[in-house]
């Protein structure tokens, strides 16, 4: 495993995973750990559902801050490396679009 993902994860923050916790709040509002899921659902059954975990989303993706992927090229990135726009914002995806990749 750590042969391949040195292989194919190029810098920080290149591989990651996301887990779900089920806690339960007592009258006194202590947390309890119910259970730790490692392939938590991210489908929507309610409008506040599909919200707060589009905000989990984003803010899981800014935390990680990842890098756009660039095809045939050094896909190498220094951490100091910044993408020309932010954090991989339209303008990425806009320009990959013109370029005929993807």
């Amino acid at each position: 495993v750590v042969g391949k993902l040195n292989q194919f994860c190029y810098g920080k923050g290149s591989c990651f995973e996301l887990f779900g916790l089920d806690i339960l709040l007592d009258e006194a509002l202590k947390p309890w750990l119910i259970e730790v899921n490692v392939a938590c659902s991210l489908s929507s059954s309610s409008p506040l559902d599909k919200r707060v975990k589009h905000m989990l989303m984003t803010d899981l993706l800014h935390l990680v801050g990842p890098v756009p992927f660039q095809r045939g090229g050094d896909r190498r990135h220094s951490a100091t490396q910044a993408p020309a726009t932010g954090a991989g914002g339209a303008s990425d995806v806009d320009a990959t679009a013109e370029a005929g990749v993807g």
